[in-house]
């Protein structure tokens, strides 16, 4: 089994409550499974976070959190693909 990112979003994107500096999101990543000729897709939801100076711009702001996205989605890509240890079905 492997997976694929398909697609990603981000939403929520709001300044932290307590930390300063701090922008909080809600990533929305679409990931692709290809098992023995099989197609499935699985919408999870991320929430993840970047520290930013005063007067980042919006689209530097977005690009961060993009990276931290990118980040936790490999990892749960990884952490879900099984087929490395020889215990998927075949």
């Amino acid at each position: 089994m492997s997976f694929q990112l398909k697609d990603w979003s981000l939403s929520e994107i709001r300044p932290h409550a307590t930390l300063a500096g701090r922008v909080l999101a809600t990533a929305g990543v679409t990931l692709r499974e290809v098992s023995g000729g099989r197609v499935s897709e699985h919408r999870i939801a991320l929430k993840v976070w970047a520290d930013v100076g005063p007067g980042t711009s919006a689209a530097d702001v977005e690009y961060a959190l993009y990276v931290k996205a990118a980040e936790l989605a490999r990892r749960t890509m990884a952490a879900a693909d099984i087929s490395s240890f020889g215990l998927a079905a075949e």
